[in-house]
């Protein structure tokens, strides 16, 4: 088995990492713990590449356009990348969570922050977490008519 590592990197400090290791023949248990780790990645893709452009701009003071074309994603797709990034630190990331709900849920932290909470509590879908966030938003529109 060859040596692989997957780490997160945001403002120098690694909080994110999988490392699988072996010069042994892999065992079923191996595979799995790879495939669970790839799902992992998955899930976080768009965290780590959002963290990694972060980085680079801190370290080199610069968005390298080499960096940027080379994750062959479009110019807004990564773009939101880097906003979700800065906006919640990999401290406040639900990492069961895909990063998709975090786009979902919108800028508004004090919005946002419990509808995470509830979509990870109750195992929400994207569709469900969408719904929830359009309910919240119409009922502050409500409130805010009848307080005019």
């Amino acid at each position: 088995m060859d040596i692989y590592a997957l780490a997160t990197i945001h403002r120098g400090q690694v909080y994110h990492k999988a490392t699988f290791v072996g010069p042994k023949a892999p065992t079923a248990s191996d595979f799995v713990h790879a495939f669970e780790a790839l799902g992992e990645l998955k899930r976080n893709v768009m965290w780590h590449i959002g963290d990694l452009i972060v980085e680079c701009e801190r370290v080199t003071g610069e968005r390298s356009a080499e960096l940027v074309s080379a994750c062959g994603l479009s110019v807004s797709e990564l773009e939101d990348a880097v906003r979700l990034s800065e906006r919640w630190a990999p401290d406040e990331r639900d990492y069961s969570l895909p990063w998709s709900y975090y786009r979902d849920a919108g800028i508004d932290k004090a919005l946002a922050v419990p509808l995470l909470v509830a979509a990870a509590r109750n195992d929400w879908s994207r569709d469900q977490l969408r719904a929830a966030k359009k309910a919240v938003e119409a009922k502050i529109e409500l409130s805010e008519l009848e307080v005019k």
